[in-house]
């Protein structure tokens, strides 16, 4: 019985550490908490400064967090912005919680969510760093969308989800046994105004090919994102849709641009969408960084002045309505 007792003792200790080290011992995690918190902190001083003034909420997996920049879409709208965008990594339902949970009444939140993300619907068994931002967070279940959601996430599979793998420790191993950065990006890339910047180049950078059909909304998808507009009713929040710019082929821009319009209508039928003259599409090498979802400064600039321009037709024709 005692020998038992001790295997399950070091069972527990075991587990404890295999969990310890994929929340606050893992490099990605705390890179991207220490980013979330800079732009939290940002959030409240503006709030501090304007109490009574709302703002604007921008959101999605890194294409957002890189190539969404608050100074200019704030210059272009004269409301304070903040970029409260992540990775894609984190899933749909986590970044779309964890933004709504700091909107307030009359804020305009943006999801500039990968369409991938809402076509490819993945549950937080299968994507660890939901869950792991969620609890180092200190809200475990804005992993499943609390509370945009009312889903849950039984303790079993938050154990099972935050076991580490035998690929997380070789990657490991091997970073530390050949001087590698533990993680690709660092704070040195995070810039005033909340966005993150490299100055990496890939030079094999390959941009998209021909779409061979639409980007489909999932079910959970849908849900996902009627449980977002229903919320935001609720709380008086304005909510919109934008579709992030990927690198693609010349020769096949248009065609592409035809496949995002057709995502783009089926997102309208659920919340209003800022469209822009790209639609989701964009052929030119030097407006990109190291991936194809990545705008380098001068994209990124682009890219916010063309969404900045958009939000302003959609609120004035709010105003008037």
């Amino acid at each position: 019985m005692k020998k038992v007792l001790i295997l399950a003792a070091v069972a527990v200790v075991s587990l404890l550490i295999a969990n310890f080290l994929m929340v606050w011992g893992n490099p990605e995690v705390v890179f991207w908490k220490e980013y979330m918190d800079r732009n939290s902190a940002r959030l409240e001083q503006m709030r501090s400064n304007n109490p009574d003034v709302p703002v604007i909420l921008v959101t999605g997996g890194s294409s957002c967090s890189f190539s969404l920049d608050p100074i200019v879409i704030e210059q272009k709208t004269g409301i304070p912005t903040c970029n409260m965008g992540g990775s894609a990594s984190m899933g749909a339902s986590y970044l779309v919680a964890n933004t709504l949970a700091h909107a307030r009444r009359g804020d305009v939140v943006i999801l500039a969510i990968e369409p991938a993300l809402l076509s490819k619907f993945t549950e937080p068994e299968e994507i660890p760093l939901a869950l792991e931002m969620a609890i180092i967070q200190g809200h475990p279940l804005r992993a499943v969308g609390r509370p945009v959601t009312n889903r849950d996430m039984q303790l079993k599979d938050i154990i099972a989800t935050l076991r580490p793998g035998s690929r997380y420790f070789s990657t490991m191993i091997s970073k530390l046994a050949t001087g590698r950065p533990l993680y690709r990006y660092t704070m040195d890339d995070w810039q005033d105004g909340g966005r993150l910047s490299t100055d990496y180049k890939d030079s094999l950078l390959k941009p998209n090919e021909l779409m061979t059909r639409p980007f489909p909304i999932n079910g959970m998808g849908n849900d996902l994102l009627q449980q977002a507009v229903l919320y935001c009713e609720q709380k008086g929040i304005k909510l919109c849709y934008s579709m992030p710019w990927i690198f693609t082929q010349k020769e096949v821009v248009d065609a592409n641009r035809g496949y995002n319009l057709d995502f783009l209508d089926e997102v309208s039928r659920i919340m209003p969408v800022l469209r822009g003259g790209h639609l989701g599409v964009c052929a030119e090498r030097k407006l990109y960084a190291d991936t194809s979802y990545h705008l380098s400064e001068e994209g990124a600039y682009l890219r916010s002045v063309e969404l900045a321009e958009e939000l302003n037709k959609w609120l004035i024709k709010e105003l008037n309505q």
